[in-house]
């Protein structure tokens, strides 16, 4: 169950992940026998709010180990399309030449046709790479939570989930999850859940397909090794506190929701030596302990068993 990360992440909307993590991950939405799409788009542009153009915005789609990249450009206008599937993770970076980039963001989005990033201001410090800045505004349109002509909101609970995303606040990086969380509502409200103490990083963000939990990771840098290290998992409920769970204090490897989002199950490992795993399923609604398991069984729950099992629908 161990192995490392790809990447770190910027903006998860979900924008998100890190290096030194491999997670279960949920398989996009389908209807149909087809994959259900939203439209993404964005404008680069200079602190003067000058269009940046022809540049080339890269997607990766990060679902298990199954890594897929595709490219898009800027128009003369700065602005970039882009059609990515629901509940799939996406890291986000802009190319500033053949062999060097810069991190724009990473997200997951669950609900809605199109989602805007708005501005993103490309700022170069002296002596220093160049990093991107959101000026926004962010939004999620055509969602089922939209406010109605009235301007109630049609969900009871002021709205569900619809994106997730980290920003890479003023940090410059190839791959870059340290910046604020974002979530996005259906009802078009924001919340920015608190940074945890001496958190370094954001990363593997998922939502729950009922649309009332979303998580991630929260990565701390560590005495063993050289990249942050996952030790937190955290769930964001609507309307209700937030769970962290730490598990037996070890690295957290692989997480993801069950039952329609109402539990959630992770494990965790030594980062280097022999494997001797834990696992825990953890009830959403009150953030208790369900069940747990400490190294491999010869029939062990079928919770359990789903993270050797590839990724999850």
């Amino acid at each position: 169950m161990l192995c490392a990360m790809s990447s770190r992440i910027c903006a998860v909307i979900v924008l998100a992940l890190a290096a030194g993590h491999c997670a279960v991950a949920q398989e996009p939405a389908k209807a149909e026998g087809k994959t259900e799409t939203v439209r993404v788009s964005g404008r680069i542009v200079s602190p003067a709010g000058i269009p940046i153009l022809s540049r080339n915005v890269v997607f990766r789609r990060l679902m298990g180990a199954r890594l897929k990249d595709s490219t898009v450009s800027t128009d003369k206008d700065g602005r970039f399309v882009f059609d990515a599937e629901l509940r799939a993770e996406y890291e986000v970076r802009l190319e500033l030449s053949k062999t060097t980039s810069t991190g724009i963001g990473t997200f997951v989005i669950a609900d809605g046709s199109a989602f805007a990033l708005g501005d993103m201001v490309m700022e170069t410090p002296a002596e220093e790479s160049p990093f991107l800045r959101f000026a926004g505004p962010v939004k999620v349109d055509g969602t089922a939570g939209k406010r109605s002509a009235h301007g109630s909101a049609r969900n009871a609970s002021g709205g569900s989930i619809a994106a997730l995303y980290f920003d890479c606040g003023t940090v410059a990086s190839h791959f870059c999850g340290n910046g604020t969380v974002h979530i996005l509502l259906g009802d078009g409200s924001e919340v920015k859940p608190p940074r945890l103490k001496d958190q370094v990083q954001s990363s593997h963000p998922i939502i729950s397909d009922s649309k009332t939990a979303a998580g991630w990771l929260a990565d701390y840098d560590g005495c063993c090794q050289s990249y942050p290290l996952s030790m937190k998992l955290v769930i964001y409920r609507v309307g209700k506190a937030q769970c962290e769970f730490t598990g037996d204090g070890r690295g957290i490897f692989g997480w993801h929701f069950l039952k329609d989002g109402k539990q959630v199950a992770f494990n965790q490992d030594f980062t280097h030596g022999t494997s001797y795993p834990h696992y825990e399923l953890r009830n959403v609604e009150n953030c208790g302990l369900l069940d747990m398991q400490d190294g491999d069984a010869d029939k062990p729950p079928a919770w359990v068993s789903e993270f050797d099992g590839g990724e999850e629908n």
